[in-house]
C-alpha cells in the first residue's frame, strides 16, 4: 500500500511531478506568447522604419530636435522601480521540493512498517499455545 502511494504520488511520473510539469508548461506557453507578441511588434516597427516613418520617441532619443524645440533636464530624479515582494504560493507550488517530499515519505513509510512489525511480534508473543 505504501509503495503504491509512493508510485502514484511521489515518483518521477507521479501526480506531484505532473502538477509541476503542467505549471512549467503554462509558464513556457506564456513566454512563447510574449515572444510572439514582441516579434509582431518588432516586425511592425521594422516595416515603419523601411517606409521612413520614424517614431517621434526614436528621433528624440537619437538627440535630434526640430527647430524651436527645447530640452529640459531634471536633476536629482532617478528612475527607480519599486521592488516586488510577492511571496504567495500558487495552488500548484509546493513549500517543500519534491525530492525532500520523497525522502520524508520513505522515512514515514519505514516508521509505519517498523510499527506494524513490532505490533505483529507483540501479538505473536501474547498468543497462548
Amino acid at each position: 500500500m505504501l509503495a503504491t502511494v509512493y508510485m502514484f504520488i511521489f515518483s518521477k511520473s507521479g501526480l506531484l511531478e505532473r502538477i509541476n510539469l503542467e505549471k512549467d508548461k503554462k509558464i513556457v506557453n506564456k513566454e512563447i506568447e510574449a515572444l510572439k507578441s514582441e516579434n509582431n511588434r518588432l516586425h511592425q516597427l521594422l516595416s515603419r522604419y523601411r517606409k521612413g516613418d520614424f517614431p517621434r520617441e526614436d528621433i528624440v532619443q537619437s538627440g535630434y530636435l526640430r527647430p524651436g524645440e527645447k530640452v529640459i533636464f531634471f536633476r536629482g530624479l532617478e528612475d527607480t522601480a519599486v521592488p516586488q515582494n510577492d511571496m504567495r504560493l500558487s495552488a500548484t507550488e509546493f513549500p517543500v521540493s519534491l525530492p525532500y517530499m520523497r525522502i520524508i515519505w520513505i522515512a514515514i513509510s519505514a516508521v509505519v512498517v517498523l510499527v506494524i512489525i513490532l505490533h505483529s511480534r507483540k501479538h505473536k508473543d501474547q498468543v497462548p499455545l
